[in-house]
């Protein structure tokens, strides 16, 4: 249906939300990247900030890190929408 390229999702928080309409099931995945960027900086062997740095930095970032992968499934067919 939809790839994520350098990207697994086990290293995600996912959140999934359903609404249903009458004969559309919508389903809003919300994924958050963090820990994928946390574990990219431990392998090219950044340097890890201090607490309070880090928390301003992933505020910030998550307003550009948060993907909506939209998927509606209208009589059995898939639609897939990413919005950024």
């Amino acid at each position: 249906m939809f790839e994520l390229t350098k990207r697994h999702f086990h290293f995600f928080s996912l959140q999934i939300l359903f609404l249903t309409y009458t004969f559309d099931i919508y389903m809003i995945f919300v994924v958050w990247d963090d820990y994928y960027q946390k574990e990219q900086a431990n392998l090219k062997g950044r340097v890890v900030m201090d607490h309070c740095k880090m928390e301003q930095n992933r505020a910030a970032e998550n307003k550009k890190l948060i993907r909506f992968f939209v998927t509606s499934l209208p009589m059995g067919k898939s639609r897939v929408g990413i919005k950024i």
